[in-house]
């Protein structure tokens, strides 16, 4: 294995999806864990700014105060009306998939 290559296994143990090396996760969470007041002030100075700062202070907080909103994406059919659906036969799609191939090889 390459210097600095993580396998499959390994990255899957830093979370759902992440690329970050676990050690990374298991470090921050040992610290916080053996150390409650780093958290406890990372806290504190997060409210801190979401009273004094930017929106997007506040809106950091709110967002992540009971875990991060799913964002929801609505998709519609022409002028905002329904979505047209076909059924096709699997037959009939195999032969109207080949004629678009071969039409974009022209």
């Amino acid at each position: 294995m390459a210097k600095n290559k993580l396998t499959k296994e390994q990255m899957s143990k830093g979370g759902k999806n992440s690329k970050r090396p676990p050690s990374i996760i298991a470090q921050l969470t040992k610290r916080l864990q053996d150390n409650p007041s780093d958290l406890e002030e990372i806290v504190t100075a997060l409210i801190e700014d979401a009273k004094t700062g930017s929106h997007s202070d506040k809106e950091l907080l709110i967002k992540y105060l009971d875990g991060k909103p799913v964002d929801k994406i609505e998709m519609t059919g022409a002028d905002g009306g329904p979505l047209e659906t076909v059924k096709l036969d699997p037959k009939k799609y195999v032969k109207a998939r080949k004629d678009m191939l071969k039409e974009d090889d022209v």
